[in-house]
């Protein structure tokens, strides 16, 4: 192919490198980004998505949530988020969302489709390469122990002699 004027070189310059960069198989399958879904009993629980290294909560919410994450954290790097589920009256849960390599889409379809420039260079730079894990959580919120009544209450006993020219807990005469 013969490239005879200026525009058709422009819009090779233009178009190539966006080309170049959807030819990882996982970003043509998969993405950059994944839906990452929190459920929890008693629902209407606040949910808060923390990115790990940043320290930047990057999504929040009321359960049940559906967010969407990225899976990547720069070049070969996988995402991973800190999850903090509560509700008033019940236990505090935490835990962790992590990446893991997608051996199948990365490896082997970068093998029929994406080549080199899948596997060195778009998969690694969009975090395509990278899945979510868990993507989908079913929490269990447990309420926390309550003061018993007798723990509660708060009884004085004073006789009227007690209460003569003093004053016991602001009474008197």
């Amino acid at each position: 192919m013969k490239l005879r004027n200026g525009w058709s070189r422009l819009l090779l310059v233009a178009i190539g490198p966006s080309v170049a960069l959807h030819l990882g198989c996982a970003t043509i399958i998969k993405g950059s980004s994944g839906s990452v879904s929190f459920k929890s009993n008693p629902s209407d629980a606040d949910v808060k998505v923390i990115d790990a290294r940043t320290g930047a909560t990057v999504a929040s919410g009321k359960t049940p949530l559906m967010v969407k994450l990225d899976r990547g954290a720069g070049y070969f790097k996988g995402a991973k988020y800190n999850v903090v589920i509560e509700k008033p009256g019940f236990s505090k849960k935490e835990f962790v969302v992590d990446s893991s390599l997608m051996v199948g889409w990365y490896l082997f379809g970068n093998l029929l489709f994406g080549g080199l420039i899948g596997w060195f260079i778009v998969d690694p730079a969009t975090g395509a390469m990278w899945s979510l894990d868990p993507d989908e959580t079913y929490i269990e919120l447990a309420p926390t122990a309550r003061p018993s009544a007798a723990a509660e209450a708060h009884v004085v006993i004073a006789t009227v002699d007690d209460l003569n020219g003093s004053s016991l807990m602001g009474l008197g005469r």
